[in-house]
């Protein structure tokens, strides 16, 4: 085995985890869901802050698969931005984009703008959110991200935004 294959197992483990967390916190299991990400954590010191990422971006595909019940079309926009907040126990995905007028948590204002790069499959945005996220304190973002999207998938119906939206080609 290479060097490259155990960052490629590491990784799948760290995607493993990402999925195991989110089920669990969707359905309230928040204990076992902190356990998952502390997991990951361990992961991450291991793969050089690519197991967050892939976290990161499981937690946004799961969000994006609940919200539009399977769909996966490139977004461009949601037709209201910010017009719905999803915010159960003070945490929730802001659908659109959110703005500190919201009064909301930098962590969750980053999150929701994280989750929304990786909605519209903006690579450029994603890298420069992720890139701008604090080193110190970096969890509490990390636990944002998955707050939004396991709060929104556990309070909402699913795919309740596919009627809301307009994908690029329009």
């Amino acid at each position: 085995m290479n060097a490259d294959d155990t960052e490629d197992e590491t990784l799948e483990a760290a995607l493993q985890c990402a999925g195991a967390a989110v089920r669990a916190a969707s359905t309230g299991r928040w204990d076992e869901a902190e356990r998952h990400v502390d997991e990951l954590a361990a992961l991450d010191e291991r793969t050089s802050g690519m197991a967050a990422q892939v976290a990161l971006m499981a937690w946004a595909d799961a969000l994006k698969d609940h919200i539009l019940d399977g769909s996966f079309p490139q977004l461009q926009v949601l037709t209201e931005p910010g017009s719905q907040i999803v915010d159960p126990d003070g945490a929730g995905y802001v659908i659109g984009s959110a703005d500190a007028d919201m009064n909301l948590p930098p962590e969750i204002l980053w999150a929701s703008a994280l989750i929304d790069a990786r909605l519209a499959y903006d690579m450029a945005t994603w890298e420069r959110l992720y890139a701008e996220a604090p080193v110190e304190g970096f969890g509490a973002y990390v636990m944002a991200v998955l707050n939004c999207a396991a709060g929104t998938i556990r309070h909402t119906e699913r795919g309740f935004a596919r009627e809301s939206i307009r994908h690029r080609d329009d």
